[in-house]
């Protein structure tokens, strides 16, 4: 009976000597709807028969258990909190002689997440921020290796994928904001003297149509003037049978 709750289970092989024995001490325990957590499930070996050779093993599993306030960063100008959530976790760890190997794998679910401060303007802290705070699972894996006094830990989980993601949708949304800005700008820039070509392109059509009338007057002038002064029989008498364009 522990603060936790209940956790029943057996243990065999308890000794002191166990090369007199010949056998490893043993142990499973389990409970359940235990205070933070819903179930969990420990068991492992204790093989010490060959005290020069001992081997230890731990395999725990832990279903729902509670997790609140976890600062993930501490960084002021990019503070992360799981402010709570749950936590479905698979350990498994072997300690022989000094040497320590463990993987670990969790589900983590139901998040409620905290980043960022509050009037950021900083884009990419304040798009990581949207990010992070739209998360409401993730997955972990972990892997330990090395000796209990010195040990290395390799962690890795899609958290790195949504950030990377949100990295690349900002950069997207900058590129695709500043396009538009572009495009804008240079319309207003150009806008002024293509309505200015186009006024004067409408007074060239105007210069245009009014010489065109004005050499059509001239034209008829020019024909009566014509008719006038010559006399009709004579445009039938020019040589080689031509004839005047008018």
């Amino acid at each position: 009976n522990l603060d936790v709750g209940n956790l029943a289970g057996t243990i065999h092989n308890v000794t002191s000597d166990q090369s007199t024995l010949g056998k490893p001490l043993t142990f499973v325990f389990a409970g359940d709807q235990l205070k933070g957590v819903n179930a969990v499930a420990l068991e492992g070996t204790l093989d010490h028969i060959i005290p020069a050779q001992s081997r230890d093993k731990l395999a725990l599993k832990a279903k729902g258990y509670e997790l609140a306030d976890v600062a993930l960063s501490k960084d002021s100008r990019w503070p992360v909190t799981l402010k709570s959530g749950l936590g479905d976790i698979a350990v498994d760890a072997t300690l022989q002689g000094r040497g320590l190997a463990a993987q670990g794998a969790g589900n983590l679910r139901a998040l409620q997440l905290a980043a960022g401060v509050s009037g950021d303007t900083n884009p990419l802290t304040k798009s990581l921020s949207s990010a992070v705070s739209g998360i409401s699972q993730l997955s972990l894996k972990a892997n330990v290796t090395g000796t209990l006094d010195n040990y290395d830990v390799e962690l890795s989980s899609d958290l790195d994928r949504i950030l990377q993601d949100a990295a690349g949708k900002m950069v997207n949304e900058l590129a695709a904001k500043f396009g538009s800005q572009l495009q804008a700008a240079i319309s207003a820039k150009i806008s002024e003297p293509m309505k200015q070509l186009q006024e004067t392109l409408g007074g060239f059509n105007a210069i245009g149509g009014d010489l065109g009338d004005r050499l059509g007057q001239h034209t008829e002038v020019l024909n009566s003037l014509l008719e006038k002064s010559l006399p009709s029989k004579s445009l039938k008498k020019l040589p080689g049978g031509l004839k005047l364009p008018f």
